[in-house]
């Protein structure tokens, strides 16, 4: 008799775990599929993604409709004017124009104060980054200047008399105000001197 239960019972347990690993089996055979589908669905959606980003990238071109004048170049939606002796959000304002004007000047080498112009150079008119600056040191001399593209400029060498001046000068942020420092120098004497432009 107790053999008997025993064995109904063992019995009962293996078609139970028999039972257990068809079920697992049809599930892992079903399944599969599904996870690889929404592995594949996954991918595909990223892919498209992707795609989408690459053409959006290629037609949205920020130079597209940016025009930069004298030989300025287009980076990234913006004109690079550098070394052109152009500035401005298109390259078209030249480095010398920002000087141009009357100015009453005032120096330390000189008593008093008297009238100055800066204007365009007859020597080369059409250059962006050439001025002349008359009544240079209330000398009745016109000295040539070379502007940069940061607001500052050169003066070279040029005679008044017997002496031989240079310098460099440089324009304030309201573009109201030109400081120039120079030297003048003979065989014997070397005097530094600043003077002081304010536009009239």
């Amino acid at each position: 008799m107790i053999l008997t239960f025993l064995s109904h019972e063992l019995d009962q347990r293996f078609l139970l775990c028999s039972n257990a690993r068809i079920f697992e089996t049809q599930f892992t055979q079903y399944s599969k599929p599904l996870i690889m589908k929404k592995q594949l669905l996954s991918i595909i959606g990223v892919m498209a993604l992707a795609l989408t980003m690459t053409f959006t990238s290629c037609d949205d071109d920020p130079c597209k409709d940016v025009t930069c004048n004298n030989g300025g170049v287009c980076l990234d939606g913006l004109c690079d004017c550098s070394s052109t002796g152009y500035e401005g959000a298109d390259c078209a304002v030249a480095w010398k124009d920002k000087y141009i004007g009357s100015y009453n000047a005032t120096e330390d080498c000189a008593p008093g104060t008297y009238t100055t112009t800066i204007q365009n150079s007859s020597v080369s008119p059409s250059a962006p980054d050439v001025f002349l600056i008359t009544n240079f040191g209330d000398s009745g001399v016109s000295a040539t200047a070379n502007a940069n593209g940061d607001g500052t400029f050169t003066v070279p060498s040029f005679a008044v008399g017997t002496f031989t001046v240079s310098g460099n000068g440089s324009i304030d942020a309201s573009g109201t105000t030109v400081t120039v420092t120079y030297t003048l120098s003979d065989a014997t004497t070397t005097l530094t001197c600043t003077k002081t432009m304010v536009k009239i």
